[in-house]
């Protein structure tokens, strides 16, 4: 066993090989990475823990590589006056009656992840979660989304739903990743291209053009003062 220290950095003496560690600290869901010990740079191995949650709450959490360096977390879903909320870096919080139905905890430019959505459905319908690759948003052609081992967690409660992969080797900036409805988690897992983060939900928006919501991350501050990849299998959270 070994403790990380103040940064959650931690050093392992162990023989070459595949290994599974196990992260547990209290307050915290138990999280599982492999680590792969060879005679090379072994740097760079991380794992992710993420705060216990209740029983009626979700957790999306969001880990890539180091290329590209700017991938985004979004999530959609309805709202009680019939819209939809859209939360990303943009805007990273949602509420709903004075309820907070939505949280992004940041946004991570340098790499790496992770990015986490909270979540606490308000509302029957339809929520939807995409990652955006913002580093290759004018470039429809780019496959760096799809060779940056993006994972993407689902937590209900305490318990872990699914783990997705992105699909490798395809060509595009937006990965459809799932949607929850009731129950009923539906695994997309797609990729296509859009340029503007704030139309990719856009067949949820009408009447707005794409670049009339077009919102650049370097003029943010000034314009606001267990299922793998290639699943088609949707099913229920069961969490007895």
């Amino acid at each position: 066993m070994t403790v990380t220290d103040d940064n959650g950095q931690y050093s392992l003496e162990v023989l070459e090989g595949c290994y599974t560690a196990e992260f547990s600290k209290e307050g915290y869901i138990t999280g599982y990475a492999n680590v792969i010990c060879t005679n090379m740079d072994n740097a760079d191995q991380d794992g992710v823990i993420t705060p216990v949650l209740s029983d009626d709450e979700y957790r999306i959490v969001l880990t890539w590589s180091s290329t590209p360096s700017d991938l985004d977390s979004h999530l959609s879903g309805p709202l009680s006056t019939g819209e939809r909320f859209h939360v990303y870096y943009s805007d990273m919080s949602a509420f709903d009656n004075g309820q907070t139905v939505a949280t992004l905890d940041l946004d991570d430019t340098s790499s790496y992840g992770p990015e986490t959505i909270t979540l606490k459905k308000t509302q029957d319908g339809i929520y939807k979660y995409a990652v955006h690759d913002y580093s290759n948003r004018s470039n429809a052609s780019s496959t760096e989304l799809s060779m940056s081992g993006a994972k993407v967690k689902l937590y209900c409660g305490n318990t872990l739903l699914a783990t997705y992969n992105v699909p490798i080797n395809v060509a595009g900036n937006v990965w459809n990743v799932f949607e929850i409805e009731g129950d009923t988690v539906r695994t997309i897992n797609t990729i296509e291209s859009k340029s503007n983060p704030s139309m990719i939900f856009s067949d949820d928006v009408s009447g707005v053009s794409e670049t009339a919501m077009d919102i650049d991350k370097d003029k943010l501050d000034e314009n606001k003062s267990v299922v793998e990849s290639g699943s088609d299998n949707d099913f229920e959270k069961n969490l007895i």
